[in-house]
């Protein structure tokens, strides 16, 4: 794998595929590697996680507590 090399991305829960480039190839590290990569297209539910909408503010005061 190098920087730049073009991967095809497959989520195991949906089997939806994506393509995407290596941007970051982290030192191995017993035997793994850290890789960052980046969508060759935007994909923003390719990992099906849902953000709280840019307006959305804490209800409770323990919530706005938090770090």
């Amino acid at each position: 794998m190098a920087p730049g090399q073009e991967l095809l991305l497959e989520n195991q829960r949906s089997h939806q595929q994506q393509s995407c480039k290596v941007v970051f190839l982290g030192l191995p590290d017993n035997g793994k590697v850290q890789v960052g990569v980046e969508f060759t297209q935007p994909a923003p539910h390719f990992w099906h996680i849902a953000f709280p909408p840019e307006d959305w503010t804490p209800s409770t005061s323990e919530a706005r507590a938090r770090p």
